[in-house]
């Protein structure tokens, strides 16, 4: 009885000295000490911005490299009184030794490059004379970029162990060095090493994404990753063809742009802040509060009176115990009668071992997450999804060859399609959940892809692939989205390290595929990975974070 009662007043005066004199502090969990923050204000324009900047750079150079490694047309003579007329193509070229012979030009006076032809640009092909290289050297280009891609997760790990902010900053420091020795290099080997170099150090772009979407309030987080995944469609695509539509012919003015995006990418990343979840998972809430405080001030607001859900302040505890636990208040009367010297010192070690207690509090292991069942069942399921449909994604961008009409205006319809796909998906995320959405999203691009079985019409295979793409990116925005949602926060970066290694290897394999004979077996393939992709999101359970 005497045990209870001594409880019950115990808990009437710590409810009694958590009031100051500003008034009674608030229990907050992280997402409301987001909102108290500033929720959307400021500061997350900022981030959008920054995390927009972050994703070009190196993303100029990969995007641009078809156009890089595009063959020019070619003009020749028999003599250098005869007139300049179209050649034939380069494999009778190199095979009759006109304009190469072992990796090097002869006869420059028989022949030159056309530049009044649309395909001509003053690129790697005709700066580095390319075009004396065989085919697979000119391929490689490309696929030590994906190599570099599927390594990319082994470091976009180190994001538990130094922070979101810390990591993004490494890959967006080394991708501005990239994309300067790019931009200068004229040797081919040279550019191998650091086109691989831009696709390991491509992790930066999923470090910006979980960093700024873990600064949103969750009723935001659906539109704020719409916007990043639209990056490339809006400040990448546009100006490219832009460019090719103007008539420019020279691509380096095009990789000036993405070193000076990547010059103020690197700027502006030092002052970004850490991830706050990251700070509340590694329970350091002494950094945490300052990092809410700034962000508050950047956003002309203020953080007074609050506590954090699980927050344990050891130096306030320690004082609290140096001073007599029981002080004299309005609405307690200290009875010595009641309360000895005794009961005192049975009531401060029980506030010790409480302390003590919330201190040994276990660590985060991602070992841990993974023995339990639904997580394991989920990081498979969001991997199979994410496979399904950026495997897509990249298959049914080898039909644009058979969309009739100007291939860099249909660059710009593809990527307008991409950025309403993007909007269109998370806007629909937020009326029927996120499992619903990627399953309409893989159903209606299932449809748009029949057609393309059957028909030779142009007309309709361009409203298949623009609607196949539309569904298959608001697919992607969903997709990427399922990791943040599904999983804590502490837990994240694997699993898109795990989504990211997994999936790009895959990935590797859609221009063979595409190219396969006949045309129908492309098609059928992707309906089968979307058929997949439908199984395992069936199966999902997104929301559930332990």
């Amino acid at each position: 009885m005497c045990e209870d009662f001594e409880d019950k007043l115990f808990n009437m005066i710590r409810t009694n000295e958590s009031k100051n004199d500003s008034g009674i502090q608030e229990k907050l969990t992280i997402d409301e000490c987001l909102q108290k923050a500033g929720g959307f204000g400021r500061l997350r324009w900022a981030m959008l911005v920054y995390a927009i900047l972050a994703k070009q750079g190196t993303s100029y150079f990969i995007f641009a490299l078809a156009f890089l490694e595009l063959m020019p047309a070619f003009e020749c003579r028999n003599s250098i009184n005869d007139p300049f007329v179209p050649c034939g193509d380069l494999s009778s070229l190199r095979s009759s030794s006109k304009i190469c012979k072992d990796h090097s030009l002869i006869d420059r006076d028989l022949w030159r490059i056309d530049y009044t032809d649309s395909k001509s640009f003053h690129n790697w092909m005709t700066e580095l004379e390319l075009f004396c290289y065989s085919d697979f050297m000119i391929g490689l280009l490309g696929s030590v970029v994906f190599v570099g891609f599927a390594l990319s997760g082994i470091l976009l790990k180190q994001a538990d162990n130094f922070g979101r902010k810390w990591t993004a900053l490494s890959g967006i420091l080394a991708s501005c060095a990239i994309a300067f020795v790019l931009f200068f290099a004229r040797n081919l080997y040279v550019i191998y090493v650091f086109l691989f170099l831009a696709g390991l150090f491509i992790y930066r772009n999923v470090a910006v994404y979980i960093l700024v979407l873990e600064m949103v309030p969750e009723k935001y987080r659906i539109y704020a990753s719409s916007c990043i995944l639209s990056a490339e469609a809006m400040l990448t695509v546009p100006p490219i063809t832009i460019f090719f539509l103007s008539g420019g012919k020279n691509m380096y003015h095009i990789l000036a742009v993405g070193v000076g995006l990547s010059v103020i990418s690197s700027i502006s990343a030092f002052f970004v802040p850490e991830s706050p979840k990251f700070l509340y998972g590694k329970k350091r809430f002494s950094a945490l509060r300052s990092n809410l405080a700034y962000i508050a001030r950047f956003n002309g607001t203020s953080m007074e009176n609050y506590i954090i859900e699980g927050e344990v302040d050891f130096e306030s505890s320690d004082l609290s115990l140096e001073k007599p636990v029981f002080q004299k208040s309005s609405s307690v009367e200290y009875n010595q009668d009641i309360l000895d010297e005794q009961s005192l010192d049975k009531v401060k070690k029980s506030e010790e071992v409480q302390f003590f207690n919330i201190g040994q509090q276990k660590e985060f292991s991602v070992m841990e997450e993974l023995k339990n069942r639904r997580t394991l069942i989920n990081l498979i399921c969001v991997i199979a999804i994410f496979c399904s449909v950026t495997f897509n994604y990249y298959l049914i961008g080898f039909f644009l060859k058979y969309v009739g009409g100007n291939i860099f205006v249909n660059g710009l319809a593809t990527a307008v399609s991409d950025i309403c796909g993007n909007y269109a998906g998370a806007f629909v995320q937020k009326l029927i959940g996120s499992k619903k959405t990627i399953l309409l999203c893989l159903i209606i691009g299932l449809i748009a892809a029949i057609p393309l079985l059957f028909t030779t019409n142009p007309i309709l295979i361009a409203v298949c692939v623009f609607g196949g793409r539309f569904s298959i990116q608001g697919g992607i925005t969903i997709a990427y989205f399922l990791n943040p949602e599904t999983f804590p926060p502490l837990f994240v970066p694997f699993s898109f390290s795990v989504t990211n290694l997994i999936c790009r290897v895959i990935n590797i394999f859609a221009p063979q595929i595409a190219e396969i004979k006949p045309r129908q077996t492309p098609i059928i393939i992707l309906m089968c990975m979307t058929g997949l992709a439908v199984i395992f999101a069936l199966i999902l359970k997104p929301g559930i974070k332990r």
